[in-house]
């Protein structure tokens, strides 16, 4: 597979091989290499300032508005270099992403998720699958694969989640969401 890296993304990985994961939505994309325990992304919202970010800078300056401009420009060049760092919480084992989230799998089976716009630096969903080692968006929900079992959840930002383990669909080693509705590959179906 070839991918086309930006070269300030590209300082984030080590080498190509070294390049595990790579997702990309909207005007966005994020790139973590093999191991790696965050995720850097990159692209036309990750250089903005959140309103959390604009609100630190404006108490640390007070009153001095060229210190905000200043704080507030050096700010945006560093996240346009940089990038936004979004921390998995172990090594990343998948990601997905969606226009209005994005979501990391670590080892361990931790699946933490932000809202791509949000004001707060904080994931919205912080939650466990035990054995999982896919993760895939679909219409208002995502979804893990654990051994061979799909667990789903609501991906709306408000409430709680509880991952769900998806009747019919066992032995599965591949996940893909259609419609609003799980499905899997079982081994004998995949080419």
């Amino acid at each position: 597979a070839a991918f086309l890296v930006s070269d300030d993304a590209r300082r984030w990985t080590s080498s190509a091989t070294d390049l595990a994961h790579l997702v990309a939505f909207g005007r966005n994309w994020c790139v973590a290499g093999e191991g790696a325990s965050e995720l850097r992304c990159f692209g036309e919202e990750m250089g903005e300032l959140t309103m959390w970010e604009e609100e630190r800078i404006e108490r640390a300056c007070g009153e001095d508005f060229d210190c905000v401009d200043q704080r507030m420009e050096a700010r945006m060049d560093a996240l346009s270099a940089d990038g936004r760092a979004f921390p998995a919480g172990g090594a990343i084992v998948d990601v997905a992403a969606t226009d209005g989230a994005l979501c990391t799998l670590a080892r361990g089976g931790r699946v933490r998720c932000w809202e791509v716009y949000a004001d707060s630096p904080r994931p919205f969903r912080d939650l466990r699958v035990r054995g999982a080692n896919q993760l895939h968006f679909g219409p208002g929900s995502v979804c893990a694969l654990a051994r061979g079992q799909a667990h789903c959840w609501d991906e709306t930002f408000e409430g709680t989640a509880r991952p769900t383990p998806v009747p019919g669909v066992e032995g599965a080693t591949r996940l893909a969401l259609v419609g609003a509705v799980a499905s899997s590959l079982a081994p004998s179906t995949i080419p």
